[in-house]
Formats: structure tokens, sequence, C-alpha cells
């Protein structure tokens, strides 16, 4: 998977970036395991910054959208992302079962964040 996310533009609430489908499949993958996971609300937003309903409207939004299409997000919604995909690395204890359970591996998935925050600095320079 390629762990580069295009930066779109600055956008009145935020940020647009383009996503690959791979990615958009990680981060639908990411975001499914951490609404399944049995914690708390409170728990829960301390993992990733956010409600479960947070997740969700994310989730629907990058369903809806198109392959390589700019999506905009306002920095929570990024910050949400990123907080997600940096939580699902505590959530098994082994590689095998992380990527049976995301269908990435790890080192995909920490790009993929380091991805979305080179992306947002480039809109802010």
């Amino acid at each position: 998977m390629r762990t580069q996310v295009r930066a779109g533009s600055r956008t009145e609430a935020g940020v647009a970036l383009r996503f690959t489908a791979p990615q958009r499949d990680a981060i639908l993958s990411v975001a499914e395991l951490m609404r399944s996971l049995s914690i708390g609300a409170a728990e829960f937003e301390t993992q990733v910054g956010g409600s479960r309903e947070d997740i969700e409207r994310i989730e629907s939004r990058l369903r809806q959208s198109a392959d390589d299409a700019e999506i905009d997000l306002t920095m929570t919604e990024v910050h949400l992302i990123h907080a997600a995909l940096m939580a699902s690395h505590n959530q098994f204890a082994g590689e095998e079962d992380f990527y049976v359970r995301i269908g990435f591996f790890r080192e995909n998935i920490a790009g993929l964040a380091r991805g979305i925050v080179r992306a947002v600095g480039q809109l802010s320079t």
C-alpha cells in the first residue's frame, strides 16, 4: 500500500485529502475494528479522541467517496483518523493477528498515519 497521502487543498473547515482505494480500505478496516472494541465510551474517546458515532460518520463519508476523490475533513476528523490508525496498533499482541483482522501490516498503518500528517503539513506551508 502506498503511504503517501495526496494533499488536496485547505478548506474553510480544514483540509481536503485524496486517499487511494487501499488507503481508504485501511482506514475503514481500522475504524471498524476500533468501533467493535468492547470498551466504554470514555475509554474509546481516550484512544481516538471522539465517539463511536464520530468514527461512523467519517466511515460513511469515506464509503461514499470515489476512488482518489478529494474528501473534505475538519482538523478534528483528521485527528480522529490519525488517532484510530495509531491506536489500532495496541489492540493485538502479534503482527499476524493484526494482519488477519485489519488486512494490512502494522507498518502500513503507521506509514499511512505519517502520510496523513505530511499531507496536512504540506497544506500548512
